[in-house]
């Protein structure tokens, strides 16, 4: 990995100190507590990034959502299942959508 300015590390670019001091001790919160984890569930396939997945052998590829995955009864969503959406992908050219994950607590309106 090439060198990174420390100005562009996510904590500073958050206003006044005690904000980047705290989001500073919450990254490394985050990472003493991956230290002790067994397993670490990344939102990835081993397909895209294989590199990754034989550098961490307690990484575990949770994602993405595959066709053959839609007759497991699904578990641990706060929301009903919307299979609209994978009817619409089902009609779209192959490899023609991009998918970009802002997470399951993020809700969008119209705008």
């Amino acid at each position: 990995m090439p060198s990174m300015r420390s100005t562009v590390l996510g904590w500073t670019c958050m206003g006044s100190v005690p904000t980047i001091k705290a989001l500073f001790k919450f990254a490394l919160t985050a990472v003493e507590a991956a230290k002790a984890a067994q397993w670490l569930l990344c939102k990835s396939t081993i397909a895209l990034e294989s590199a990754t997945f034989n550098l961490f052998p307690n990484l575990v590829a949770i994602s993405p959502l595959l066709a053959s995955n839609r007759l497991v009864k699904q578990a641990g969503h706060f929301w009903n299942e919307d299979m609209t959406c994978l009817e619409w992908l089902d009609q779209q050219t192959v490899c023609s959508v991009v998918c970009v994950v802002f997470g399951s607590f993020t809700i969008f309106n119209q705008t």
